[in-house]
């Protein structure tokens, strides 16, 4: 079986299912598909560490469901006020408003109950969840901000952004009480910087169609695009794509690095 197909039939198995609409809902983003980048890496990771398949599907599958819930609550008329996701009507299109709000809290405890079962990595999948929160609601306060600056731009990418890639990256090293997670960590945090910016630039001039989900949503957003142009924002994240690399290179996460090598069109273009 890919790995791919690995992680969507973990994350089938892991989801609820009964007779109450919550599951239903629960179920509805989740089994969509994505692109998987995060629980990819995971998966990669595992296995330049040795860690065991059935370990590392797990947390990868925790990880998807964990993103999938920001994705819902992104969505939402609060926030983004997005119609697609990953190719079919938002959530809240579908299901309501108040059965997205709860959807996206089950799939986040959801994942917080998987994960509990590795104390190692508990809490620094906790402390990147909450990251991600505090990264989600800095980017919705800087639209009503004139006084801002590029580091609080810089900041708010690597904490909604940056923070899953982090534990992504350095979840393997950690549960192996490998000395490389911290530094995988941190590597991790700037590829989640390079990917918002390539995502920034996709809305701009990305194709919806192509992309399974709205463009042109970020009119009200401060983004690097347009605090530094178009141009500029993707020489810098193609640069820090390529130190990423060389990152994972010198690290000897080889298929982490070639996994990265592989899909670097597929985050630049969508």
């Amino acid at each position: 079986m890919k790995e791919k197909e690995k992680i969507r039939k973990k994350i089938r198995d892991l989801l609820p299912y009964g007779k109450w609409r919550i599951y239903e809902a629960m179920n509805y983003t989740p089994l969509a598909g994505g692109k998987h980048l995060r629980a990819m890496i995971i998966l990669r990771g595992a296995k330049d560490l040795g860690i065991s398949d059935e370990i590392a599907t797990d947390v990868a599958a925790a990880v998807e469901l964990f993103h999938s819930g920001t994705l819902i609550h992104d969505d939402m008329p609060e926030i983004d006020n997005a119609s697609t996701r990953r190719g079919q009507p938002a959530l809240h299109k579908v299901y309501g408003e108040g059965a997205a709000l709860l959807a996206g809290d089950g799939l986040f405890f959801l994942s917080f109950k998987i994960m509990s079962k590795y104390p190692k990595l508990f809490k620094e999948f906790t402390e990147a969840a909450y990251d991600v929160l505090i990264g989600e609601a800095m980017d919705v306060e800087l639209e009503e901000l004139d006084n801002f600056s590029e580091n609080d731009i810089y900041e708010m990418y690597e904490k909604k952004t940056g923070a899953l890639f982090g534990f992504a990256f350095s979840a393997p090293a950690i549960f192996v009480d490998n000395g490389k997670w911290e530094a995988l960590k941190k590597t991790g945090r700037r590829f989640g910087l390079a990917f918002q910016t390539f995502d920034d630039i996709k809305d701009v001039i990305g194709d919806s169609k192509l992309m399974g989900k709205d463009t042109g949503l970020d009119v009200r957003k401060k983004t690097l695009v347009k605090i530094l142009g178009l141009e500029k924002a993707q020489h810098m994240a193609e640069k820090i794509y390529e130190e990423v690399l060389e990152e994972l290179r010198r690290m000897e996460m080889k298929n982490v690095l070639r996994f990265l090598e592989e899909v670097k069109e597929l985050v630049r273009k969508g």
